[in-house]
């Protein structure tokens, strides 16, 4: 059985289907729709508006396409609070009860003497946190990064016409989860090892100061070696801050310049020297150029992260299919319930014969 992304989230979409198709339509449909209405209000619709502007256009035309807009808005937003209040707990309801279901038949079919064993009910009880937990925040996660997908395909394609090379500033947002994440690694293993010299600097303050150990630290030369041991944690701690100091100024400063602030400053300098410079650039183009440039940073990242949460749940959700993969015998193929049924029918049976016998 493989562990990946792919394998462990079409478990769970295989399960959800056959539990709750209308909650991925739905919830997918969501997700995907006001992505895109988003993505297109804040760049196509703005960039129409204004070459609408220069062109001296009638303010009919774009009059028009504003209440198509609002009209989508409106529809979308009906029919997001309708599944939110009515039909998204009863969805989430059916999903709980079908793992659930297959959960306890798994377990039932089972001998009982494998509930004695430690790792076999650790397992089964990670797969029922998993039904608990993990497959609500897991397939949140997916439509989530739907969306996101579907906003940065919508954004990118849209700079086709206005500017490819805004791609570069955009596509930034790898580069700035990669660093957050070596930066936040290197802060952790910093604070990890800083605080093991803590305990034992403390450790080393409370024996010194502690009154009673006062007479001891009088009386003898003890002193002396508890002040040379507190040193050598503090030239220990200098040490771990020069050695991760560096890197973490380093990996600082590019998550800065690297940043949505960043990006903001340099795709507005790029433009501002294409319609000042080249003059090529007219105002509509330049009135999104930025927006655009900031949506594709930011969804690169969120996609990214979203990713990141995907390994997480999968590991998750990978317990869950190892329990209902685990090889035991379903209950209607035979196990220990239906074997003790059989039983019990045979030994009553002579018993019921006798009784129909008297009456």
């Amino acid at each position: 059985m493989k562990n990946s992304i792919i394998h462990n989230y079409g478990f769970l979409l295989a399960n959800i289907w056959k539990a709750a198709p209308f909650k991925i339509m739905a919830e997918f449909g969501i997700k995907i729709a006001s992505s895109l209405v988003t993505a297109y209000s804040s760049i196509w619709f703005v960039h129409y508006i204004v070459r609408c502007i220069e062109r001296g256009e009638r303010f009919r035309e774009a009059l028009v396409v504003l209440f198509v807009f609002l009209a989508v808005h409106m529809i979308l937003a009906v029919f997001t609070q309708w599944y939110q209040c009515c039909r998204k707990c009863r969805e989430d309801v059916r999903v709980k009860e079908y793992l659930s279901h297959r959960l306890y038949r798994q377990a039932a079919g089972t001998k009982l003497s494998l509930f004695e064993d430690a790792g076999f009910y650790d397992q089964y009880k990670r797969a029922a946190d998993c039904i608990d937990k993990t497959v609500d925040l897991g397939f949140a996660n997916l439509t989530g990064m739907a969306g996101f997908f579907a906003m940065l395909a919508a954004t990118m394609y849209q700079l086709l016409d206005i500017d490819p090379h805004i791609w570069i500033f955009g596509l930034s947002g790898i580069l700035v989860f990669f660093v957050t994440r070596s930066y936040n690694t290197r802060l952790y293993e910093e604070e990890k090892e800083l605080s093991a010299l803590a305990r034992r600097q403390e450790y080393i303050r409370r024996t010194m100061l502690f009154k009673e150990y006062a007479k001891e630290i009088r009386l003898t030369k003890i002193y002396h070696v508890l002040s040379g041991y507190f040193e050598n944690v503090v030239l220990d701690k200098l040490r771990v801050i020069r050695w991760h100091g560096g890197m973490l100024a380093g990996l600082y400063f590019l998550r800065d310049i690297t940043g949505v602030e960043m990006i903001y400053i340099m795709v507005l300098g790029y433009a501002c020297w294409r319609l000042v410079i080249k003059n090529d650039l007219s105002a509509a183009e330049f009135s999104v150029m930025c927006t655009a440039a900031v949506m594709i940073n930011t969804r690169i990242r969120r996609l990214m992260e979203g990713i990141e949460k995907a390994r997480f749940y999968g590991m998750r959700i990978f317990d869950l299919r190892k329990f209902f993969d685990y090889g035991h015998e379903p209950l209607e193929k035979g196990g220990d319930a239906r074997k003790l049924l059989k039983a019990c029918v045979r030994r009553m049976w002579p018993f019921l014969i006798r009784m129909r016998k008297l009456s």
